[in-house]
Parts: C-alpha cells; sequence; structure tokens
C-alpha cells in the first residue's frame, strides 16, 4: 500500500511526482533564472502569516546546468518573510544550490521560530553553504542537523548536536555572543 504523508507548506516547484516508501518528491528540472526554491514556506504580507507549518520526510533534488551562478533566493527548503513556528524535519536534499536550507528575510521581515531537524545532505553541493541563517532571523534552532552553517547575524541561532547525528560547522567567523 503507497503512503503518502502531507507537505504543510507552499510548494514551489517545476514538476513533482510521487513515489512509494512515504516519500513526497519534487523534481527541479533547469530553472530559467536560477532563482528556484525546492519547497518554499513563505508569506510576503503580515495580515496572511505562514503559522505552524510543518515540512516533514519529502526528498528534494536541485538540478541547475552545471556551471551557471546561483541566485539569492536559491535553496532545496527556504523559509522567507512573514513565518512563525515552522518546523522542517526528516528531509533528504540533493544536487546543487546556494544552500540546502534556508531561513531568510524577505524586505526587511523575518522569520520567527523556525526548528530545522535530522534533514540528511547526502550528495548535496553548496555553493555558499549547506545551511544558511539570514541577517535578522529570530530563533533558529538547528537540532541535530548536519552540514555548514552560513550565520548572516541571526538572532539568537542555536546549534545542539545529537550524538547520533552529524556536526553543524558555522563558516563564517562570527564572536557575538547567541
Amino acid at each position: 500500500m503507497r503512503k503518502s504523508l502531507p507537505v504543510v507548506a507552499t510548494l514551489v516547484v517545476m514538476s513533482a511526482a510521487s513515489c512509494g516508501g512515504g516519500r513526497n518528491i519534487t523534481v527541479i528540472p533547469p530553472p530559467p533564472q536560477l532563482q528556484a526554491i525546492g519547497i518554499g514556506v513563505f508569506s510576503q504580507f503580515s495580515a496572511w502569516p505562514m503559522q505552524h507549518a510543518v515540512v516533514l520526510d519529502n526528498e528534494t533534488a536541485m538540478s541547475p546546468p552545471k556551471g551557471k551562478t546561483f541566485g539569492a533566493l536559491n535553496a532545496g527548503i527556504e523559509v522567507r518573510g512573514f513565518v512563525a513556528d515552522s518546523v522542517l524535519a526528516d528531509n533528504r536534499i540533493r544536487g546543487r544550490a546556494r544552500a540546502a536550507l534556508a531561513v531568510d528575510p524577505f524586505k526587511g521581515f523575518v522569520p520567527v521560530n523556525t526548528s530545522l531537524s535530522e534533514n540528511r545532505l547526502d550528495d548535496f553541493e553548496a555553493a555558499l553553504a549547506d545551511l544558511v541563517v539570514g541577517a535578522g532571523v529570530k530563533d533558529t534552532l538547528l537540532l541535530g542537523q548536519e552540514g555548514t552553517l552560513e550565520d548572516q547575524s541571526s538572532v539568537n541561532t542555536m546549534v545542539v548536536p545529537l550524538e547520533r547525528s552529524h556536526t553543524v560547522t558555522r563558516v563564517t567567523d562570527d564572536s557575538k555572543q547567541r
């Protein structure tokens, strides 16, 4: 019996297909402007915030053409704008992009209280870093999350390793107390 788990997020994809084994598969063909986002959790209006989004147990493959530069919005899974209390957990991101997972501001508005937990980045090549937490983003928890981190002056980003998981390595020199 085929089991498919729902994705509670805004999907920004070129094409999508479902696969057995309880996974949702998102396939991204080469985008024309290289601003592709595999899965996007996003709201640009304060009156319509995205709250309590859960992106769980998905597989996203980013495949832009080789030799192309990446745009500022390129990520396997991205949280942006008026978003609060979101969870991205147990997803698998493959391919090439600016970042596998990104939590970014949108026109000065920042996501609040985002949790990234045990997402797998097998066969992923980041142009910037595996994980990007943008300027001013508040209260981001990286729980048992593998990969490199580009922290662009976020507020209260916490890295909590789990014994069975890989560790996050900061790629920026940030001496501020978190």
